[in-house]
This record gives structure tokens, sequence and C-alpha cells, in this order.
């Protein structure tokens, strides 16, 4: 399925720590070295994502469903640019 969703990481980004508390509704948390699967490739980066749209229909539908996600968690994604080791 297509869409759109929001992914942080970085290479010392204390996932785990940074979501407590967190009101982003996330949809997958990864850590660098993990496998997905017995067969995946290890994770290069320690992050989380959300999806923000899940409309594959539409662009036209898609953005303000992200604008309005962006509004919405301003201060938590303002939180997020802050913390020590997101890049």
């Amino acid at each position: 399925m297509a869409g759109c969703y929001f992914r942080a990481s970085g290479d010392e980004f204390d996932v785990d720590s940074f979501l407590i508390g967190s009101l982003l509704d996330v949809d997958e948390v990864y850590h660098k070295g993990k496998r997905k699967g017995p067969n995946g490739k290890a994770e290069r980066f320690t992050g989380f994502s959300v999806w923000v749209s899940e409309d594959s229909l539409s662009l036209k539908t898609q953005v303000p469903q992200v604008i309005a996600f962006l509004r919405e968690n301003e201060r938590e994604l303002s939180r997020l640019a802050e913390y020590p080791g997101v890049t």
C-alpha cells in the first residue's frame, strides 16, 4: 500500500526514550543492527515511522492530511528536532 509516512532516525538516536510519553501514533520502531525477520537485512539506523496518509489514490487528498499532521504535531516534532542523535 502506498501512502505518506513520517520517519525519524539516527545512528545514536535513543528512540525508546524519546517515545516515552510521546503523543505520536507510531507505526514502527526499528533499532540499528536488528533484522526484520530471519532473512531480513540489519537496520542501518535506529528510529521510528508514523503513517501520515494512507490514501494512495490521490496526492491532492494526501497534501491536506500531511499539513494537518504537521500542525497537530508541531510541538512534538519540534521536540524531536532538538532531540540528541536524530539526524
